[in-house]
């Protein structure tokens, strides 16, 4: 196997910046195979017919790509047999998504350098310090307990003898400033261009920031990303016919038009970080590298070290976040498929290195360096603190735990979830890179000025999403769980899995006209108007959390027979809900699908509302 070079969600570094999750040990680098299908491949086919098998071996990554967007299916090379390729697996149900015309194009993905310790478990990771001699040639550190390699992947750990420079520069025939060996003159910003060549869907990452999405080679799923996507977001996860992708609502603007001057230099748009030093032309050039090195740092996500701003003068000064006491730490659990990430507190001041005013420890007093005169929400507290750090958490007013879907800092400083401070970080109401959230009828208080032409606060009067996790202030209820609605939930129309990202969230053309859609012959996915409960603990096991089975009937009405659902999974939108069945649909069959009580328990909302199954909203029938 040519090996995976699988990089990661986050980004970027002064020259190029991706950023990678992969124990990196770089061999030379064999020739990419380029060929064709000599024959039509079939949705549902375990097997591809190619012209020319040169340079394909067991392991390799695949992309089938026959022009059409949203179409493209990569697959990893399980067997060969002369001209014909059996897909990986095949042997467990995984099968082609799409079908794919004689002619299509097939092109290895160059994916070198993972190592796992075991390749069929999934893993974690920790950061770690590339420059610990235990981590640089890429051996367990002993500082942390666990047996589990260091992942950077071609970011980082150079050797005298590496290939790393070659895979993003070109030292004589350079297509792009910078030495960047591959053409960025499409990209309307040069940095972003380059990240984006690998982090996307068709790059050589499997961490696509542009849509927000990890795609797992292993089994063709595509996965929500934890910091969110710069053009779209996926909402729906699953394999290629239901992941859902809409366009996002707001973001951390890293791809503005950029100028390139006559000297080579290049001019970004600026902006003034709300919280941070203001300037009327705006202060920070805003791109990837603003928060990520490609060249590797000592942290997971390869977030920069220290970061360049102003004093109230506008003098330049530096703010360090990788010493004791300011030093990100992260955990990635389940890499490179379903991840999630874990950080400690510190990463709030990693945030506060340009939103410096916003790092507040007290919010009963006014408090801020650039702009004091200001009360904010205290930061890196326990959310069951109230304001004068009053606990509550009585269930029925004020924070309850049980209900909180926002991430909190959740490990410690050594990595591990011993001493955890368990507090609010920025990270707990917005995404780092942007959202797919609607926030609506509320009109703008916040006028800061991000450069002279440009406010990044305001859209159309309202105000933005400002990446913000939930709908309107729905991020506030969920940690205050103030007086509650009592309206119960109902199933609403649902997102269209086909769409091709240009809409976003709920707006005409991302939805279908009706309450179900079923993608796959064994999955149907239904939606509700409101953010639903699943159960902490044990989601599938306890009456009320909406992935329990036992609250769904699915019946064929045509053939009179019940289909058993065998799971039900609460999608990254947070109401929309995938059933997976125990047995095929059949096509142009009536399909019946209920909601049901568990004894007197109903499904529950983030309020905990329960349903009405008798509600002929949540009755819902459609045409397979």
């Amino acid at each position: 196997m040519k090996g995976r070079w699988l990089t990661q969600i986050s980004l970027i570094g002064s020259l190029l910046l991706f950023s990678a999750q992969a124990a990196y040990a770089l061999p030379t680098t064999p020739p990419l195979a380029s060929t064709t299908l000599s024959s039509a491949a079939s949705a549902g086919g375990t097997t591809i017919t190619v012209t020319s098998t040169t340079n394909i071996d067991v392991g390799d990554v695949l992309v089938l790509d026959q022009g059409v967007i949203g179409k493209e299916e990569r697959v990893r090379v399980a067997g060969i047999a002369g001209t014909t390729i059996t897909i990986a697996g095949a042997s467990n149900g995984y099968k082609l998504q799409y079908s794919h015309n004689s002619g299509a194009t097939v092109v290895e993905i160059d994916t070198v350098g993972l190592t796992n310790a075991n390749p069929n478990t999934p893993a974690t990771t920790y950061e770690h310090d590339p420059g610990d001699p235990d981590n640089f040639q890429g051996v367990m550190d002993p500082n942390f307990n666990n047996n589990l390699p260091v992942t950077s992947g071609p970011h980082g750990r150079y050797t005298t003898n590496t290939n790393g420079c070659g895979r993003c520069h070109q030292l004589h025939q350079a297509k792009s400033i910078r030495l960047i060996r591959f053409d960025t003159a499409a990209a309307q910003n040069p940095i972003y261009g380059v990240c984006t060549y690998c982090h996307s869907f068709n790059g050589q990452s499997t961490y696509d920031v542009k849509d927000g999405m990890i795609w797992d080679t292993n089994n063709g799923y595509r996965y929500a990303t934890n910091g969110g996507g710069f053009e779209r977001m996926l909402v729906v996860e699953g394999p290629a016919q239901v992941a859902t992708v809409v366009k996002v609502s707001a973001k951390h603007r890293v791809n503005e038009q950029a100028t390139i001057n006559t000297d080579g230099s290049i001019s970004y748009v600026k902006f003034n970080a709300p919280g941070g030093y203001q300037e009327t032309n705006g202060h920070v050039e805003l791109r990837c590298s603003s928060c990520h090195q490609p060249h590797g740092t000592s942290n997971s996500r390869l977030l920069v070290t220290r970061i360049q701003t102003a004093d109230t003068s506008g003098n330049p000064i530096w703010r360090d976040t990788s010493t004791s006491g300011t030093k990100v730490v992260i955990k990635v659990n389940n890499p490179f498929s379903d991840e999630k990430t874990e950080y400690n507190e510190e990463i709030a001041t990693f945030c506060g290195a340009c939103h410096y005013d916003y790092l507040s420890s007290n919010a009963s007093q006014k408090s801020g360096y650039y702009m004091p005169n200001y009360y904010r929400h205290k930061m890196k507290m326990g959310p069951n603190s109230g304001l004068n750090d009053i606990n509550t958490n009585d269930g029925t007013f004020g924070y309850n735990s049980s209900k909180l879907v926002l991430p909190l800092a959740s490990i410690g400083n050594d990595g591990t979830s011993t001493g955890a401070a368990n507090t609010v970080i920025c990270l707990t109401c917005h995404y780092a890179h942007g959202t797919f959230v609607q926030v609506t009828g509320i009109k703008t208080y916040d006028q800061i000025q991000l450069n002279s032409n440009t406010n990044l606060n305001t859209v159309n009067g309202y105000e933005s999403p400002k990446n913000l996790r939930m709908d309107n202030r729905g991020v506030c209820q969920n940690c205050h769980n103030r007086t509650k609605s009592t309206v119960k939930p109902v199933l609403v129309q649902v997102l269209d899995p086909a769409q091709d990202g240009s809409k976003e969230y709920g707006q005409t053309g991302s939805l279908l006209p009706g309450k179900a859609v079923s993608p796959t012959a064994n999955t149907i996915l239904i939606r509700f108007d409101q953010y639903m409960w699943r159960d902490k603990t044990d989601p599938t096991g306890v009456a009320g959390s909406v992935e329990n089975t036992g609250h769904y009937k699915v019946t064929d009405m045509t053939a009179s027979q019940n289909i058993s659902v065998t799971s039900a999974t609460l999608q990254p939108d947070g109401r929309t809900v995938l059933l997976t069945l125990g047995s095929s649909l059949t096509p142009g069959n009536q399909i019946k699908v209920e909601l049901q009580a568990i004894g007197a328990t109903n499904i529950k909302d983030l309020n905990f509302n329960e349903v009405n199954p008798a509600d002929t909203n949540n009755i819902v029938t459609f045409t397979k």
